[in-house]
Parts: C-alpha cells; structure tokens; sequence
C-alpha cells in the first residue's frame, strides 16, 4: 500500500495525464484506501463464506448500499454535487468492512 501511496504522491500529474482524467487528479490520492477497502471487503467476504456467516455477508452488503447511496444522494443536493460518488463508495465500502 505505500508503494502506490509513494508513487501516487510523486507522479499525480503524469497518472492523470497518461489516462486522460486530468479533471479527477485530486481522486488519485484516495486510490490506496479504495485498494485497502476492498482487499477488507474481499477478505472478510471469504471468511465469512468459509465459516458459513452468510447473514454477516448480507449484512456488509446491505448496510454497503444504503451508506452508500445515501451518502451520494445527500452530496449530490450540497454543493458538492460533482464529488459524491468516489467518496460514496468509500464510506460504503468502509462500513461494509465494519459490519
């Protein structure tokens, strides 16, 4: 994970240039939660299925779309209706750890 945080830091401008999404440069900063987030998610998925917690994975994935959607629905009526579904779906992937 600080490898991409380390390259990220360095070479912000170039990645964004390179994949044409100079507009969501400041994104590029979140990329190492969101990996971390879903190895999480991945991870407690698997454990869960192996020890037969299916109710824990419905759960994580309930409470992953109601936080998500809600949280994009009340950013998208702020003023910062253009940043609400990269942060959305950290906090949904976040609470679906959590649970």
């Amino acid at each position: 994970m600080s490898i991409i945080t380390y390259n990220n830091l360095l070479f912000n401008k170039n990645i964004a240039d390179f994949f044409n999404i100079t507009e969501l440069a400041n994104f590029i900063y979140l990329l190492p939660l969101s990996v971390f987030l879903f190895g999480g998610v991945s991870i407690f998925d698997y454990w869960n299925n192996r020890t037969n917690m299916f109710k824990n994975i419905s759960k994580g994935l309930l409470t992953k779309s109601a936080v998500m959607s809600s949280s994009q629905i009340a950013v998208g009526f702020s003023s910062f209706n253009s940043l609400g579904l990269i942060p959305g779906m950290l906090f949904g992937n976040f609470y679906n750890c959590y649970f």
